[in-house]
C-alpha cells in the first residue's frame, strides 16, 4: 500500500539478481506513474522470480518532491498462470550497485525470512 502527498513521482520498483550480479528482472511501473496526493492505494510488482535468482531487491522512489508512504508490504507468489508487470532484462548493474549486491549475497539466508515485514 501507498500513500503520497504533493510527489512528483511515487513508485514501487523491484529488482531480480542472479549470479555475479546478472540483473534478471526489473520493473519500476513506467506505464502507470503516480503523482501528486493520492490515499492509500494497492501497487503490485509481479515479476518472474528463476530458479537461478540468489537477491530480491525492492523499494520506493520518490521523484521530484513531496512524501511517500509504504504500509502492510509483502511478499507473495503469485502462481504460474499470471503475467508479469515487467519485462525479463539481460544486463548487470555497475560500480557501487554491484558491490553492495554482492556484500547482500554473501550476507542473505538460505531461504525467505520475514515476508510480511513484521519482525
Amino acid at each position: 500500500w501507498v500513500k503520497t502527498k504533493n510527489a512528483g513521482r511515487a513508485n514501487l520498483w523491484m529488482r531480480v539478481d542472479g549470479a555475479n550480479s546478472k540483473v534478471l528482472a526489473f520493473d519500476n511501473l513506467p506505464n502507470r506513474p503516480e503523482s501528486g496526493t493520492l490515499g492509500w492505494h494497492r501497487q503490485e510488482i509481479v515479476l518472474l522470480v528463476p530458479q537461478r535468482a540468489v537477491l530480491i531487491a525492492f523499494g520506493l522512489s520518490l521523484e521530484g518532491h513531496g512524501q511517500a508512504w509504504l504500509y502492510d508490504v509483502s511478499l507473495e507468489t503469485a502462481g504460474k498462470q499470471g503475467g508479469t508487470s515487467g519485462q525479463p532484462i539481460a544486463g548487470s548493474p555497475s560500480g557501487a550497485q554491484k558491490a553492495e549486491t554482492q556484500k547482500q549475497i554473501a550476507a542473505k539466508p538460505r531461504h525467505p525470512v520475514n515476508l510480511n515485514f513484521e519482525q
